[in-house]
């Protein structure tokens, strides 16, 4: 499923399935695949971080990153004020076990 050699891998889903199917199919793959991780984009689930449409909201995407390369990219941007506008639910839904980052920057 991964594609090693790229820095983020966009996986086109179906148009009928809604959020929680798509989250379910991350999960699957994150229990699957540990040196990776995938994340949602649900084209219907609107997300915001102070009134911009964070989103592509249109499409239904998986994004498939290695962990390695995102947890760094993570670790670098909690040093800055890039998490500073978002929410604890936010951070907690798309940053997951690194969710306190920002806290430590």
């Amino acid at each position: 499923m991964p594609l090693k050699g790229y820095d983020v891998v966009i996986f086109v889903v179906e148009d009928y399935l809604d959020a929680s199917a798509i989250q379910m199919w991350c999960e699957i793959y994150n229990n699957i695949y540990k040196d990776y991780i995938f994340l949602e984009d649900c084209g219907h689930y609107k997300t915001f971080i102070q009134g911009i449409q964070t989103n592509n909201g249109k499409y239904n995407l998986i994004l498939s990153q290695s962990r390695e390369k995102l947890e760094k990219s993570r670790e670098n941007l909690s040093k800055t004020k890039y998490y500073e506008h978002w929410n604890k639910e936010l951070l907690e839904e798309i940053l997951g076990k690194d969710h306190k980052l920002p806290q430590k920057g």
